[in-house]
């Protein structure tokens, strides 16, 4: 299959997507009536909105409505056609930065197991096989942050074992997408919320698949 038999066009929030021919699930889960705002009811939860750090960025749906929504939006995809697509449907939003990498507890190399039929379900895996590079959010060494919305399929401890600094110092509004997938990686949702708490967090709201934690106390 041809680069340009890769992508098509799809159309939602009043604008053309590119996107991946053959995902099947994600675009109607995303554009689901309960799930295309979602950036804007979270957005909502907090007073400021200068930062928000946003993974995976997938082909940009959530950093797309972000960008209006707040002063400068980091986001991050590792996957090679996710990010050629979030690239081209975030090319008119200024304040966003992009990234083609993936978030981790430390800097190092991987590589992504792929779903062939749901571009929101590649898996970062310990393998050579469509490798990627992984960072750490502090190493942004960013001067503000007011949320963290992290969708990792289950990597999700990870990128937050790596934001710890950044999270102890801004203390962010942090939502995560939260499923049975981060027991692919050795631990449970249980532990997800125990390190949470342990760093000073409570869960404050849940959707379907996703939760809201903010800072309650000493870390």
């Amino acid at each position: 299959m041809s680069s340009k038999q890769q992508y098509g066009y799809r159309s939602a929030l009043n604008k053309e997507w590119l996107w991946p021919v053959k995902d099947k699930k994600a675009w109607p889960y995303l554009t689901r009536a309960e799930n295309i705002l979602f950036p804007k009811t979270i957005s909502d939860m907090i007073s400021n909105h200068q930062t928000v750090i946003q993974a995976g960025g997938h082909c940009g749906l959530y950093p797309y409505q972000y960008s209006s929504l707040f002063e400068t939006v980091y986001t991050f995809e590792p996957e090679h056609k996710n990010h050629t697509c979030l690239v081209d449907n975030l090319k008119d939003c200024k304040n966003t930065i992009i990234y083609n990498l993936g978030i981790g507890n430390k800097a190092e190399h991987l590589g992504i197991k792929l779903d062939r039929k749901n571009s929101g379900k590649h898996m970062i895996a310990d393998t050579d096989v469509n490798p990627i590079s992984i960072i750490t959010i502090d190493s942004l060494n960013l001067t503000d942050v007011d949320l963290i919305h992290l969708d990792l399929e289950g990597y999700e401890l990870f990128a937050l074992q790596g934001a710890i600094e950044t999270i102890k110092t801004y203390k962010p509004l942090i939502v995560l997408e939260t499923n049975d997938l981060c027991e692919e990686f050795g631990y449970t949702l249980i532990d997800l919320d125990n390190w949470i708490y342990s760093i000073g967090y409570k869960k404050i709201k849940e959707w379907e698949d996703d939760c809201a934690y903010v800072f309650a106390g000493d870390m």
